[in-house]
């Protein structure tokens, strides 16, 4: 994103999320920042339910998290995300979407996405 903004952001979450299968997308839940305030063009966008985590209560969070943890291993805390490159960015998300989770059975993201994708289809 080019900036912040509450339009900025409802712009990019609608146009990644948009382009998933119908079905497939119930909720999300954003912090509370001030980025977040177009949340009910979002959940209208999009057709789901949005929701809030408290305030400095991370435990709440907790993919999110460990989510952020994963990706300080490629891009530092401090470092700008202006200075990454998008190819960079790009294989990040690739090498987050394809490596084993615990939660999932120890099956990524990826091939979680992929059979929840066929079940909605197969029905």
């Amino acid at each position: 994103m080019k900036n912040q903004t509450k339009n900025a952001k409802a712009k990019a979450v609608v146009t990644r999320l948009g382009t998933l299968p119908g079905g497939i997308l119930r909720t999300i839940t954003m912090d509370n920042g001030k980025e977040n305030y177009c949340h009910e063009e979002i959940a209208n966008d999009l057709d789901v339910k949005t929701y809030f985590c408290h305030a400095y209560s991370s435990w709440e969070k907790g993919s999110v998290e460990r989510m952020i943890k994963d990706i300080r291993r490629f891009i530092p805390k401090g470092v700008p995300l202006t200075k990454v490159s998008k190819s960079k960015l790009e294989w990040i998300e690739i090498w987050l979407n394809n490596y084993p989770r615990k939660c999932l059975g120890y099956a990524t993201p990826y091939e979680k996405m992929q059979q929840l994708i066929y079940k909605l289809e197969s029905t």
